[in-house]
């Protein structure tokens, strides 16, 4: 019996001792266990944290579950928008945004903002058309640097394509080694303006062909001032006004409005260029002899489109130069309309797109060769002047600036997201075809209700214009620029792409002197050799630094 009470308290003693180990090995797992946990744990947080910390872009990646309200004036438009128009509410859909529009009247642009900025009010992006303000709201601390590799990071596709088309257009935005946003590259930059005549004058004045050199322009509007070439009996018809004298200055060298070569590697301002003193003098001839219109000083367009002539229009000159070639181009099919001066002459009688009654008319011409052989003509070049910037509000919300470079990107500089045409056109939908000549119709017709909800809707979320849509939009229009050579002979292209340090306390002072002399001139009020005095007036005013401010940036650019 003793034995067998022994023999049970050993086993329930060993059993006791198993029991034990058995605990503590578990307990020893259980801390092993949480103590890889905790680690595991740590190590993903530390990883995470290095993958933010490793990314130079965190701090403007927008918050896919944040709803932005953008204060949007990087557009314009020429009447405000209506209620909720289609883009709007597509915009505002796609980019989980609220969109606030600001509408300015373009011809109180600056005005307005100005106002606005006085109040505090200060949109997030911004579109600057005057040049001369990209530094003065820098220095008012109205806009934001943006490293250039955030442009890149977030707009990827815009930023490729306009490298692609200028690999200096970033220059303009540029200042004092910071980019300040985009540029606005001018789209149609490579294309010279070139004059249009009245062909049907020619022939009745006996003209055949074209003229080409500024002595043969000259015989023509001796005849068009002196021969009836509207046959209607009276002596009511002129040669030129104001923008015809635009190649004729050309003829010798330089326009009046802008830096030109001044063929010894550095630049001279047009206004003052030494051929600029012949060209006067043969305007002032011309004027003298009756061959320039008489209201020439308030131009062409009379208040309307800037670049239609009406008087070309009215049949009161025979020759000009308004606009760009996609102003004049005749109509290029069923569905590709004439450009604007075109069609509204076409209309004026009694033509439509389908009656063409001017193609015996209106003519192409080349600038006129000057006795130097010179000839040229307005041309934009490839860079621009107006630039899209950023509110410098958004220092503090750099992720709502990141949120402002997708929506740009997305809607200049990807095709396939169909916001470049829906941002051109006034549609309400992207329900579109490609028809057989190239247009880009709508499949389905507008109601008026759609089309006045709409009205309006054009250009004003389009900031950046990108060549490579351009062209592939209106690839009809490109198509006959390239077969028109004229288009294609060279001009005088803006140099300075930048505000210069001086231009905002001289250029006003330096402009008006400019007009009213070559004005004045012009008019027989002030002889030829009055040029002189002028060119040593300008240079004492201002324009000695301003030239000297131009020279040294285009030499280290």
């Amino acid at each position: 019996m003793k034995r067998f009470v022994s023999l049970v308290m050993a086993i329930i003693m060993l059993m006791s001792v198993f029991s034990l180990t058995a605990c503590s090995q578990q307990k020893d797992n259980g801390n092993q266990d949480a103590t890889t946990q905790a680690a595991t744990s740590q190590a993903e947080k530390t990883e995470a944290t290095a993958d933010v910390s490793n990314d130079p872009f965190a701090a403007y990646r927008p918050d896919p579950n944040k709803t932005y309200t953008i204060e949007w004036c990087g557009g314009h438009t020429d009447t405000p928008l209506s209620e909720n128009p289609e883009v709007v509410l597509r915009l505002e859909e796609k980019f989980n945004v609220k969109i606030n529009y600001w509408y300015i009247e373009r011809s109180q642009w600056d005005e307005i903002l100005n106002l606005r900025f006085a109040a505090g009010e200060v949109p997030d992006i911004i579109r600057i058309e005057n040049p001369m303000n990209f530094e003065k709201y820098i220095q008012q601390e109205l806009i934001m640097p943006v490293p250039f590799e955030v442009i890149q990071e977030f707009s990827p596709n815009l930023t490729g394509m306009l490298l692609e088309y200028s690999e200096n257009c970033f220059d303009s935005v540029s200042y004092k080694g910071e980019t300040y946003g985009y540029p606005r590259v001018n789209v149609n930059g490579n294309y010279n303006y070139a004059p249009i005549w009245r062909i049907d004058w020619l022939k009745n004045v006996g003209i055949n062909e074209i003229p080409k050199t500024l002595e043969e322009c000259e015989a023509a509007f001796y005849k068009f001032r002196n021969e009836d070439p509207d046959k209607d009996g009276k002596k009511d018809t002129y040669a030129l006004s104001n923008f015809g004298m635009v190649p004729v200055y050309g003829a010798f060298g330089a326009l009046p409005d802008r830096f030109v070569d001044d063929g010894k590697g550095g630049l001279v301002y047009g206004a003052v260029h030494p051929g600029m003193k012949d060209a006067l003098a043969l305007l002032a001839k011309w004027y003298a002899d009756e061959l320039v219109d008489p209201e020439f000083i308030t131009g062409e367009p009379h208040g309307g489109y800037w670049a239609l002539s009406q008087d070309f229009i009215d049949e009161k000159i025979g020759f000009s130069s308004p606009g760009a070639f996609y102003h004049n181009n005749p109509p290029l099919s069923k569905n590709i309309k004439a450009g604007r001066n075109y069609r509204t002459f076409n209309e004026a009688r009694g033509g439509d797109q389908e009656n063409n009654v001017s193609a015996e008319m209106f003519g192409f011409g080349y600038n006129p060769t000057g006795p130097d052989g010179l000839h040229g003509n307005e041309l934009w070049g490839p860079n621009g002047t107006e630039k899209v910037v950023f509110g410098k509000h958004l220092e503090s919300e750099p992720d709502k600036l990141g949120k402002l470079l997708e929506m740009v990107d997305g809607i200049c500089g990807n095709w396939e997201t169909f916001f470049y045409i829906m941002t051109r056109m006034e549609w309400g939908s992207d329900e579109y075809e490609v028809t057989e000549d190239g247009a880009f119709v709508r499949k389905v017709e507008l109601t008026e209700a759609q089309k006045e909800r709409n009205e309006g809707s054009s250009n004003c979320f389009k900031a950046i214009e990108t060549p490579q849509f351009v062209k592939k939009f209106d690839a009809k229009s490109f198509e006959w620029v390239d077969s028109q050579p004229q288009y294609s002979t060279g001009g005088y292209e803006p140099k300075i792409v930048v505000p210069l340090p001086s231009q905002e306390i001289y250029w006003t002072e330096l402009e008006k002197l400019r007009q009213e002399t070559y004005i004045r001139i012009i008019v027989g009020e002030k002889p030829i050799e009055y040029f002189d005095t002028f060119v040593t007036d300008w240079y004492a005013k201002g324009g000695q630094q301003v030239t000297d401010e131009a020279n040294e940036w285009w030499n280290n650019r």
